[in-house]
Parts: structure tokens; sequence; C-alpha cells
């Protein structure tokens, strides 16, 4: 993978399964302060998902009317062979998409993408004719359903908000935390983890019986 050792791997073999992989540290953010959108994707040689060009694709749950007006609710979806201008999927290697100047389709009609799959366009489209549109849940990663027989991978998620940008590098926790093991993780804001004592619950004492 690009960065490190790990990756996040998705596997769907019937066409109904699907796998997720979000995060909720931007719930709140306008879309028009979003400047970069990015990661990697691996997709296995042996593997026939969508005639293998199917890839994880990055879902960002919005609101397209923006937080003051109800019923906006959408899911807006990259996939990187809709956007053939960054060129075409290959398996058996790793491969970054820039989605920010990628094409999207929406789960719901909204204003410029009416239509779901059929309809992509350019994300800068997308922002043009929502401008109030906020994310409301989950950003992420997600291989979804109708992709049977599909084993592939992705890391190196990038989110990028007024000049600052957060990378998520899926790598394996280290089990042994007792010993500050987890402590060089960091949160999304760069804030540590709590250390594995920290987490303990406290302890009852036990009460003599008279």
């Amino acid at each position: 993978p690009p960065l490190g050792a790990g990756r996040f791997e998705f596997t769907t073999v019937a066409t109904a399964d699907q796998a997720t992989r979000f995060n909720f540290d931007n719930v709140g953010t306008r879309l028009a302060d979003i400047d970069a959108i990015s990661y990697a994707t691996y997709g296995e040689p042996s593997s026939i998902g969508a005639l293998g060009v199917a890839r994880p694709s990055i879902n960002i749950a919005v609101d397209f009317n923006g937080p003051s007006a109800p019923g906006g609710f959408t899911t807006l979806v990259f996939e990187p062979y809709e956007s053939p201008l960054e060129g075409a999927v290959v398996p058996g290697v790793w491969q970054t998409w820039d989605a920010y100047a990628g094409n999207w389709w929406s789960t719901k009609p909204i204003p410029r993408a009416l239509c779901g799959q059929a309809c992509v366009v350019p994300w800068s489209v997308i922002i043009a004719a929502n401008p109030n549109a906020t994310i409301r849940g989950g950003f992420g990663v997600n291989q979804g359903s109708s992709n049977p027989d599909l084993a592939a991978a992705t890391d190196a998620l990038t989110l990028g908000v007024n000049g600052t940008s957060v990378t998520y590098d899926f790598e394996p926790m280290k089990k042994d935390c007792k010993h500050d093991g987890g402590n060089a993780l960091k949160a999304a804001d760069g804030s540590s983890f709590p250390r594995a004592e920290e987490r303990k619950a406290p302890s009852k004492e036990k009460s003599d019986k008279h």
C-alpha cells in the first residue's frame, strides 16, 4: 500500500454484500470549504467483480439543503471508473485517485445530479448547485451491493478543508496497550487515545458482611 504496511480490505462475495469504513470527524463541515479529496485503491487480479473495474468508493453523507433546512439528506459517491480522465482502472496495482477533480453521483436527486448513478457530474458542479450543503454523517469508504466476487482494498484516504488535510492511514493496531502500545496513535484532531489503565472501570470494593 502507499502508506505504511496496512490497508483496509474489502471482500464482497454475494450481490447483497456490503462493507463500509466511516468516520464522523467532519460532521457540519461545509462542502464548499473542502479543497481536497483523494484515496488509493487496489483490486485483486483474480477478482471478477463488476467486470474488473469496481473498486471501493468514497461516500459522504450530506445535507444538500444545509443544516437550517430539513429534508436534504443524500450520499455523494465517487467511484474511480466513473472518472475516465484520471486513467483506466488497472487490477493488481495500487492507484491513487483525485476525487476532488473527479465525477460524483448522488443516491437521491439533488440539483445538477438528478438521476442517481446514471448522472455523474464533477464535484465542482455539485458545489456550485448546492452552496449550502454540509456533511451530515459519515465520510469514508464503501464497497457496496451489486459487487459480487470483488476483493479490493483502500488506503491513504484524505480530506482537506480550508487548506488543512487529514489523511487516514489504515494500519494494524497493536494489541498490547498496557505498555503504551497505543499511545503513538492519534485521533483526527491530534489528541492521543487514553492509556489502557485510564480506560479501566473503577473497581468496586467488597464490603464485609457482619
